[in-house]
């Protein structure tokens, strides 16, 4: 092969060199240098072809996201590197294959492994009222601004389980703004976006929940927006009622 006949002929002259250094003098000391030296060399050889693997890792990674985008119209590109090549060597690793290449030629052909692949890509990490600075601002900077309007439309674009849109729909209620708003909540992974119209989350989540709630400026007790069941909670219908899942 090409590849493996260019690394033989980097390594060769070091052999070639240690051959007629050690023909020329037995010195314990002079074949000791000799030795750390050729050491050193085979292992600069070793870090490049690491990296040569890398970059061609890298840049089987970037066609299969381009790949994706032509195909599906799914565009990763300008996503998180570090979570999506865990992601995508991850699912190489499960499905059996060698490289990132033959991912992409799956994912071409074979639209139930796409599938596969786009769930692992989806980001499902959430939770209500994540970011409680920003649920102020929008309580004391852009709600006043909103009251002047008839109708309010607002776009949670992948929404994952559902949190913030309904993070979003308390805002609304508690600002007496729910009866003319619609939110769009939508994500491309279909489980996340049915436990997401299902509404129902952990119990064990509540207090963490309630936390963020008070310090994004809520008015009420969180408590009054689910019902309590065992182990889980569910929304309260009236937050369900204008929101729509796609």
């Amino acid at each position: 092969m090409p590849g493996r006949e260019t690394n033989m002929q980097k390594i060769k002259p070091i052999i070639n060199t240690l051959t007629i250094l050690l023909s020329v003098r037995k010195s314990g000391i002079y074949v000791t240098f000799i030795k750390n030296c050729v050491t050193l060399s085979f292992l600069s050889w070793v870090c490049l072809c690491k990296m040569t693997r890398e970059n061609t890792t890298e840049l089987e990674i970037s066609l299969l996201l381009e790949a994706i985008y032509q195909k599906y119209g799914y565009d990763f590109r300008e996503y998180s590197k570090a979570h999506i090549n865990r992601r995508i060597i991850n699912r190489m690793r499960l499905s059996g294959l060698e490289d990132v290449s033959q991912i992409q030629s799956k994912v071409l052909k074979d639209e139930t492994f796409a599938h596969e692949l786009l769930q692992d890509l989806s980001i499902t990490v959430t939770e209500m009222f994540r970011d409680q600075d920003f649920y102020k601002s929008l309580r004391e900077n852009v709600i006043p601004v909103l009251k002047t309007y008839p109708f309010i439309k607002i776009w949670h674009a992948g929404c994952a389980t559902g949190e913030e849109a309904y993070s979003m729909a308390i805002i609304m209620q508690e600002e007496g703004l729910y009866d003319r708003t619609t939110i769009y909540a939508t994500d491309f992974n279909q489980h996340a976006l049915n436990k997401a119209k299902e509404g129902i989350f952990s119990n064990a989540l509540m207090k963490e929940y309630t936390i963020n709630y008070q310090l994004s400026g809520g008015k009420k007790s969180f408590s009054d927006y689910y019902t309590s069941n065992y182990d889980n909670v569910i929304m309260n219908q009236s937050l369900k009622k204008n929101i729509v899942w796609a």
